[in-house]
């Protein structure tokens, strides 16, 4: 929990700095690439790497792109939603209950 709530702090200080001209840009750029992530996580990727031109996790890299992720490669963390259903949920038709967590994507 407590590198969730690091990651979390470290977003709330780029989002205070976002509107700065050359952050913008940069946040725009790294958006037009990840159009189907979170606002959250587009500036996540923007501050830990703002050059990056895909993201995906480990496994997918392997088994999706048939790729291999360098050794010594640093992740990017994003956030994650975790969705888990229980019986009490299902029968009252709610959505679910909803967690966050840190995953690395390379």
């Amino acid at each position: 929990m407590d590198k969730v709530k690091e990651l979390m702090e470290q977003l709330e200080g780029n989002l205070e700095e976002l509107f700065e001209s050359e952050k913008y840009i940069r946040w725009l750029t790294t958006l037009s690439k990840f159009h189907r992530y979170s606002f959250y996580n587009t500036i996540l990727i923007a501050s830990q790497r703002p050059d990056a031109g895909y993201v995906a996790g480990f496994q997918a890299w392997k088994k999706k792109f048939n790729r291999h992720v360098k050794k010594g490669e640093k992740a990017i963390k994003i956030l994650a939603p975790i969705i888990r259903q229980t019986d009490e949920v299902k029968k009252m038709n709610w959505v679910g209950q909803c967690w966050i967590k840190m995953v690395s994507q390379f």
